[in-house]
């Protein structure tokens, strides 16, 4: 070919014949791959590029050199190379699903990583609000790195990067990319289980603050059913007592019944006392919320016995879990014992206890037998 001449089938008039995934074919391995990480960095300039791979930066630009070549990217009136718009949505888009997995290269699983790694680092670790802004504007990029490192095999990588883009995922407008980035998260758990319960964790909590409450809870539910499996108790802890709130949020009683009654059984298994003391004291109010009172005075009676065994003892807590027993003996219309827990509490706290707690505790003593009592956390004057 003579020199000037353009190869033949790339000529403007020519190019419409051929589809994204042809002109993708014909490109060399690693000019693929350059052209795969310019898409998902947003940038054709070989001092960005160099953050992302495994090259040089005169083999980063000979290869550049090959996407001129071929159309891939064109020179704007400011001089910047670009990557044609209809060519990178269709890389960003479409082309993760498209591009033959033995096409893919060690390099497609790090690209993600070693530039989000580099961007974390420039734009400060510290800094959540420029990662989330960053991490707004290359959402779509971001998205497609994630499944193009899942389908080259390196799930450490995309675990690492997707763990990132979860922390501030809660701040990214747009609630398809959080799903999009949950699918991610789904993914990976079925590649790697054992290392993917931070990340749904994590997801779980950023849906949560999001107010996605039905993503938060099947995240959660989908990290406790691995963590189980692994027997890894502290995990299991920390899981049920994210998923406990939002079951009850639902309204789902039963379930959240159902996982306090778990998290007292590992706290038990622990050792944990006070912390068994207070899922027991949680399970009583949660039963007498749910008209089954008898059941929720045994929670409350059982606690208080741990609690009094505790060293240091903590008086505070005792007294409020006599006087949410002492509410129930009282809605059961069992005033006598009622008013003794109300004075075992005011007892309890002695001179030196909350104002506020003992003045509400005197206003449960002089409750008449016949009257409601004042509701928690109010006082008469």
């Amino acid at each position: 070919m003579l020199d000037g001449e353009t190869e033949p089938g790339w000529r403007g008039e020519y190019w419409v014949s051929f589809s994204w995934t042809d002109r993708y074919d014909t490109l060399s391995p690693k000019a693929a791959t350059v052209l795969r990480a310019t898409a998902l960095i947003g940038s054709t300039e070989p001092a960005e590029l160099v953050h992302a791979l495994d090259m040089a930066k005169d083999e980063i630009t000979d290869n550049l050199a090959e996407l001129r070549r071929t159309g891939w990217t064109r020179q704007q009136s400011d001089g910047r190379e670009t990557l044609v718009a209809e060519a990178e949505t269709w890389l960003v888009h479409d082309a993760i699903d498209v591009v033959p997995a033995e096409r893919l290269t060690a390099n497609d699983g790090h690209i993600a990583a070693r530039y989000l790694d580099h961007h974390l680092a420039r734009l400060g670790h510290g800094d959540h609000d420029a990662v989330a802004a960053w991490t707004t504007t290359h959402r779509d990029r971001l998205i497609a790195a994630l499944r193009l490192g899942l389908r080259s095999g390196d799930v450490q990588q995309v675990l690492a990067v997707a763990m990132a883009a979860s922390r501030v995922a809660s701040d990214v407008p747009d609630r398809e990319w959080r799903a999009a980035l949950m699918a991610v998260g789904e993914q990976i758990a079925r590649r790697a289980p054992a290392n993917a319960v931070d990340l749904l964790r994590a997801n779980g909590d950023a849906a949560l603050r999001s107010s996605d409450v039905t993503t938060a809870e099947r995240q959660y539910e989908h990290a406790l059913a691995i963590a189980g499996e692994h027997g890894e108790e502290k995990v299991l802890g920390d899981l049920l007592a994210a998923l406990i709130p939002v079951l009850l949020g639902r309204g789902q009683a039963s379930r959240a019944a159902d996982a306090l009654l778990d998290l007292a059984d590992l706290h038990q298994r622990a050792g944990e006392q006070h912390a068994l003391a207070d899922t027991l004291a949680r399970l009583g109010g949660l039963m007498v919320a749910c008209g089954r009172t008898e059941q929720g005075i045994t929670y409350f009676d059982q606690a208080e016995q741990l609690l009094c065994g505790l060293r240091p003892r903590d008086i505070a807590f005792e007294a409020r879990v006599a006087e949410l027993r002492g509410r129930a003996l009282w809605a059961l219309g069992n005033t006598t014992l009622g008013r003794r827990a109300f004075n075992q509490a005011l007892d309890l706290l002695g001179t030196k206890g909350n104002e506020e707690a003992r003045e509400r505790l005197r206003q449960l003593v002089r409750t008449r037998r016949d009257d409601d009592l004042p509701r928690p956390g109010t006082t008469t004057g």
